[in-house]
């Protein structure tokens, strides 16, 4: 690589293509390695296959109590099924009861409020509501500043008569 850099572009690129040329000679010769080797990647190593052992058929008890898991089993899901409809239903009322509590609230409000209304209609004289003031707070008293000229100042702070 350290020869390409020292010479010419024309000698690089006839260089390269030497190279090119004699590495499709040497592919054109030696086709069967390739393929050799493509093969053996693709087949299995018999030491990485595991033999599996075929399965012991079950035996009759076996059977019997799978059975009576199985069983047990749907009866347990059926029984949550029907704990989670009746939680559901539960929640539910309580749901419409909590609704309809929260719609008589309302209604009595709004009973109020169409009574005060109607006081107040039939009272032809309105009193005028009185609004909350905030309480005043006692406010410093303003400083004065007064007006010192510069040039006093600067006499007073150096003591020049």
């Amino acid at each position: 690589m350290s020869d390409l850099v020292k010479l010419t572009k024309k000698e690089k690129m006839e260089q390269l293509n030497k190279q090119l040329k004699e590495l499709e000679n040497e592919a054109e010769e030696t086709p069967e390695p390739k393929e050799k080797v493509i093969e053996k990647e693709t087949e299995e190593d018999p030491k990485d296959l595991k033999l599996e052992k075929p399965k012991r058929p079950r035996s009759q008890a076996q059977i019997k109590q799978f059975e009576k898991v199985y069983q047990r089993k749907m009866e347990e899901a059926g029984k949550r099924k029907v704990k989670r409809a009746e939680g559901e239903k539960e929640a539910k009322e309580q749901l419409e009861k909590q609704l309809i509590e929260k719609a008589i609230k309302l209604k009595k409000k709004q009973i109020s409020r169409m009574k005060v209304i109607e006081d107040l209609s039939d009272d032809e004289e309105v009193q005028p509501v009185k609004e909350k003031t905030k309480p005043i707070m006692n406010k410093p008293a303003p400083i004065i500043i007064k007006k010192i000229d510069p040039y006093e100042a600067f006499k007073l702070k150096f003591k020049i008569i």
